[in-house]
């Protein structure tokens, strides 16, 4: 969007190698503050040293995967608006004031964090629903004012244009639109079921997302599945929300979460090299030594880990210990206290 442009022009007063060390370093930052948020942001804590021990492993784990290495290659801005959006949800439960701005500067800057905006909604967090979306008209409206003819031509040509990044389907698009775009000859029934699966996506957001009222690990999880499968385009670095998905997932100590981590790890984890020469995540690796039509099921691979997570996700989990201590009896219980 035009507004990104405006955020991005004093970038032009540094030199290029400064930059791309400096927006590496902040892209790292970032990052811990997801793995951070995955890990002490559930409803129900880890203990101190535990939680410590998993935010240090997991985040180093979560940088050597394939979707953080492409964006820290690429040096995208994805990490920069999914934290903005986190942040944003701490503000929504905890402080409240000014909740919603956040959200609404990263939607102006890159469209897709708009799917919290539906969790808001959902949430009947009303005020912030409508700072966000005040904030993001207000953003537009100034770039459009700063710029007329770029922001005419960008909502009313370039948006519509998915194209001009890339053939949509292209292997690593791993939305919605680009499997089935690769799965389907072009026709009627192509866009029957890209409809259907993006109301059937829609919908499952719809029912999970309200119990994330006071979860906001769920909804970092179900959001960026959203965001992966909605999106027209979501190249492999857009599937930054693994930081999430796999640090999330071995956080709340329930069987879903780490079945979660686990696929998440084996089809998005770190590149292997392979025979061809040079690496490859570790789906596309397998791809080359595999028969044509199960190479072309492996080319979906984030898609697929995007789904689980929006069907499988523990909303509000608790873990076993917790489950255990819940089914022990009141007497019991108390007869232990008192002893």
């Amino acid at each position: 969007p035009p507004f990104a442009a405006l955020v991005a022009v004093p970038l032009s007063l540094i030199s290029q190698h400064l930059l791309d060390v400096l927006w590496t370093g902040m892209s790292l930052a970032l990052l811990l503050i997801l793995t951070a948020a995955a890990t002490w942001l559930w409803p129900a804590q880890n203990r101190r040293r535990r939680a410590l021990v998993l935010w240090s492993a997991g985040t180093i784990v979560v940088a050597a995967t394939s979707p953080v290495l492409d964006h820290l290659s690429f040096g995208q801005v994805n990490f920069v608006v999914d934290a903005m959006c986190v942040v944003d949800c701490v503000l929504v439960l905890r402080v409240r004031r000014g909740a919603g701005l956040l959200i609404g500067l990263a939607t102006a800057i890159k469209l897709v964090p708009g799917l919290f905006v539906l969790w808001l909604l959902l949430t009947r967090r009303w005020r912030a629903a409508a700072v966000a979306i005040g904030t993001f008209a207000a953003a537009t409206g100034v770039a459009a004012a700063l710029q007329p003819h770029v922001s005419k031509q960008y909502w009313t040509s370039v948006l519509w244009d998915t194209r001009r990044i890339g053939s949509p389907t292209y292997p690593t698009n791993q939305s919605l639109h680009g499997v089935i775009l690769r799965a389907l000859p072009a026709g009627d029934l192509r866009t029957v079921v890209m409809v259907i699966a993006s109301l059937v996506v829609v919908a499952v957001l719809v029912r999970r997302l309200p119990a994330t009222r006071d979860d906001i690990v769920s909804a970092m999880a179900l959001v960026g599945a959203g965001e992966v499968l909605l999106s027209p385009i979501a190249w492999l670095h857009h599937l930054v929300w693994i930081a999430v998905w796999v640090v999330g997932g071995l956080a709340c100590r329930n069987r879903r979460g780490l079945v979660i981590a686990a696929v998440s790890l084996a089809l998005l984890g770190p590149p292997w090299p392979y025979w061809a020469g040079g690496i490859a995540y570790p789906a596309e690796a397998l791809m080359l030594h595999l028969p044509s039509w199960e190479a072309a099921a492996l080319q979906d691979t984030g898609a697929a880990v995007a789904i689980v997570v929006l069907l499988l996700w523990p909303v509000s989990a608790r873990s076993r210990e917790e489950r255990e201590q819940s089914q022990v009896p009141a007497p019991a219980v108390a007869a232990a206290v008192q002893s």
